[in-house]
C-alpha cells in the first residue's frame, strides 16, 4: 500500500456504536447505527469494506452534501469509491454509518485509500453526551422505510429509527444494541425455550450480535444514560411467558446493565408497539420500582400512555413498526423528557 492508505486503527479515524478493534488492520462490526467519521484532504477517497452478507446498507454523506444510502455488494477487496473529482480541493468530512442490524451479518473495515499526498485531517471532538440505546426491531428501524421492497434490511433504516434521531437532537454520541424478534425471556415466534436461543441479556453482553466473541467492553464508550425499548417481543406468537417471569427476566437485564454502567442513568420505556405494552408495561413499572425501593433511584420507568397522542396512523408501515416521520415524531416526544430526567 502506499503512504495514503489509511488503516483503521490510524488516530485519525473516529468511531462511535460497537466495534471489535482486536484487528489494527481490520475494523469488524456488527451492530446497527455504527459510525466513521474522518476529516481528509483532496479531491480522491475510497473504502475497503465488505460484509458477510450482501444485503447490510450504509450511508456516506460528504461534508454537507447529499447523504447517500447503499449496499455493500463489491468483491472482497474492490474499493469502494465515495468521492473522486466532484469535490473541490482542500479539507473534507467523511460520515459513514451502518443502517443495517446486526442480523445483517458482519462488516469489514480495512482502511480508506486517498489520492497521493494528501492525509486525514485531526478529528473532530467528540460529543460530550453518550447514550445507549437497547431494544428491538422498533429500535432497529425496521420497515421505517415502508414495506415496499422484498427484502427485510433493504426497508429498515437504523439511522432513522427513534434512538438516534433523540441521540441527534440531544447532540449526543450514541451506540445501538438492536435486534428484531428479540425478547428479555420470549423472542418472537418462540415456540420452545433452549439453551441455544440469545435473549437480550446475552446480546448486551456481545460486541457483535452474531458472535459470542470478544465480549464488549463498558470502557471503550461510557453512556450517561440508557434506554430501553424491550418487551414487545415477549408478549407477541408462540408461548408466552407470565407477567411474573417477564418481570424477574426484566429485573435481571436491569441488574446485568446496572453492573455494567454503575452510573448511567437507566431510562426504561413502555415498550412500543401499544399491544404488547399492556401486559409488559406494569411488569416493567414493578421491576424498575423494586430496584428503587432496594436503593437505584437512577433507574426509571418511562410511559408512553395514548399513542395516539404521539403518532398517526399514517406514521406506521403495517400497523405495529413505524415509518421514519413516526419515528421522528417519537424522538421529539422523548428529546425533553430525557433531558428533564438527565439534567441535561
Amino acid at each position: 500500500m502506499n503512504d495514503s492508505f489509511i488503516l483503521p486503527s490510524h488516530p485519525g479515524l473516529r468511531y462511535s456504536g460497537r466495534w471489535d478493534q482486536t484487528d489494527s488492520q481490520c475494523y469488524q462490526t456488527g451492530r446497527g447505527a455504527v459510525r466513521i467519521k474522518a476529516n481528509f484532504t483532496g479531491t480522491y477517497l475510497a473504502l475497503l469494506l465488505s460484509g458477510s452478507d450482501p444485503d447490510i446498507w450504509w450511508r456516506s454523506r460528504i461534508d454537507d452534501g447529499e447523504e447517500k444510502r447503499w449496499q455493500n455488494t463489491l468483491p472482497e477487496g474492490a474499493d469502494l469509491v465515495l468521492a473522486r473529482d466532484n469535490i473541490a480541493p482542500g479539507p473534507h468530512t467523511l460520515t459513514l454509518a451502518r443502517d443495517s442490524e446486526g442480523l445483517g451479518g458482519i462488516s469489514y473495515f480495512r482502511g480508506l485509500i486517498l489520492a497521493p499526498g494528501e492525509k486525514l485531517l485531526p478529528p473532530e471532538v467528540p460529543p460530550r453526551r453518550r447514550i445507549e440505546l437497547i431494544g428491538d426491531s422498533i429500535l432497529a428501524g425496521a420497515f421505517a422505510l415502508g414495506t415496499q421492497d422484498s427484502t427485510y434490511l433493504s426497508n429498515e433504516s437504523s439511522e432513522l429509527a427513534f434512538g438516534p434521531v433523540l441521540a441527534r437532537i440531544l447532540q449526543a454520541d450514541y451506540s445501538v444494541i438492536a435486534t428484531s424478534g428479540e425478547g428479555v425471556v420470549h423472542n418472537a415466534d418462540e415456540t420452545q425455550r433452549s439453551s441455544e436461543i440469545s435473549y437480550a441479556a446475552g446480546d448486551y453482553l456481545r460486541t457483535l450480535y452474531s458472535s459470542g466473541q470478544p465480549l464488549w467492553s463498558p470502557a471503550g464508550f461510557k453512556p450517561q444514560v440508557i434506554l430501553l425499548n424491550h418487551g414487545a417481543n415477549d408478549f407477541e406468537g408462540g408461548r408466552l411467558p407470565s407477567p411474573t417471569f417477564f418481570e424477574r427476566g426484566y429485573h435481571k437485564l436491569l441488574e446485568l446493565i446496572r453492573h455494567k454502567n454503575p452510573l448511567s442513568l437507566i431510562i426504561c420505556l413502555e415498550p412500543l408497539p401499544a399491544e404488547p405494552a399492556l401486559q409488559a408495561g406494569p411488569a416493567i413499572k414493578l421491576a424498575v420500582q423494586k430496584l428503587n425501593q432496594q436503593g437505584d433511584q437512577k433507574i426509571h420507568y418511562l410511559p408512553l400512555g395514548d399513542r395516539s397522542a404521539i403518532l398517526n396512523p399514517d406514521d406506521y408501515a403495517d400497523g405495529e413498526h413505524l415509518l421514519a416521520s413516526g419515528h421522528a415524531k417519537v424522538a421529539r416526544y422523548l428529546a425533553p423528557l430525557v433531558t428533564r430526567l438527565a439534567k441535561w
